[in-house]
């Protein structure tokens, strides 16, 4: 048995049509390419910023914490100078 196969014909204005179809949806593809890629240059930038801020807060936060220490042990000399001259005070 043999068997004959046509190929489908196709005119070339749809042949054409679609192809500009394709050509359409490819542009689109690369303008959505090209803005996910600016996005994501933007996100990066933005990630670097947060980070650095990070970074600046944790450095304040020591700041906050070596302060706190320094008022403590000035409050401990305080405390230790006017028990001195309350018992001077009682001597006299």
């Amino acid at each position: 048995m043999n068997k004959h196969t046509t190929a489908p014909s196709i005119s070339s204005e749809d042949l054409l049509s679609k192809l500009e179809g394709v050509e359409r949806r490819l542009h689109d593809v690369e303008a959505n390419t090209e803005e996910s890629r600016t996005r994501e240059e933007m996100l990066t930038n933005k990630m670097g910023i947060v980070g650095e801020l990070g970074d600046r807060v944790a450095q304040q936060d020591a700041s906050i914490q070596d302060v706190k220490l320094s008022v403590g042990q000035m409050g401990i000399r305080l405390g230790d100078c006017v028990t001195t001259v309350a018992f001077e005070l009682m001597k006299a």
